[in-house]
């Protein structure tokens, strides 16, 4: 959905950037290595370090923007290539996968409700994906792409400041319309085959 509306943003980006020379002379695969390196660093700190929240939060920030600038960057300065776009979306997939763990973690789901996650949210991705590669647009198809499934997890993460319990129902809604998506994808990709 809001892939949709990812112009607006893009609009607001472009009179940032466009005054900053140095925006032009980066990789877009480097800025994607940096926010897989730095969805590691949440990893690490989280299973070896008692961080707090609002660090880990600071840190899903910093992975989220560089997943935005790098594809950005990649079409705004014509760097697109088709190694990049494979870097970035695997990079995504190891992202999704600690945001998850995340949650388990810190004790807002348990090891079931993390696997069904996992599980929805790499089918999300795979659907695009397989669809795509068959020559299917699927732009804007779902309840929840990866835009809103970043800005839902940050929703989780600082109601968990509150209330475990309301987190963990937040959790419940973020499992239900990420199955939601995997189905819509479906459904779409069946009309667009059918007869």
């Amino acid at each position: 959905m809001l892939s949709n509306y990812k112009f607006l943003l893009e609009r607001i980006l472009g009179r940032i950037l466009k005054k900053n020379n140095i925006m032009r002379t980066l990789s877009p695969n480097f800025l994607t290595f940096i926010g897989l390196i730095t969805s590691l660093l949440i990893l690490f700190l989280v299973e070896y370090y008692n961080v707090s929240l609002s660090f880990l939060i600071l840190l899903i920030l910093v992975s989220a923007l560089m997943d935005v600038l790098d594809g950005y960057i990649a079409r705004e300065f014509n760097k697109m290539s088709k190694f990049g776009a494979f870097l970035d979306s695997t990079s995504d997939r190891i992202s999704d996968g600690i945001y998850a763990y995340i949650f388990l973690k810190i004790g807002i789901i348990n090891n079931l409700l993390f696997f069904a996650l996992i599980i929805g949210f790499f089918l999300t991705s795979y659907c695009r994906a397989r669809a795509e590669g068959i020559g299917i647009e699927m732009k804007g198809i779902g309840l929840i792409e990866r835009g809103e499934r970043i800005i839902f997890i940050l929703i989780i993460l600082i109601t968990s400041y509150f209330s475990k319990v309301v987190s963990r129902y937040l959790s419940y809604i973020l499992l239900l319309l990420t199955y939601v998506t995997v189905f819509q994808r479906i459904y779409h990709v069946y009309e667009s085959t059918r007869g």
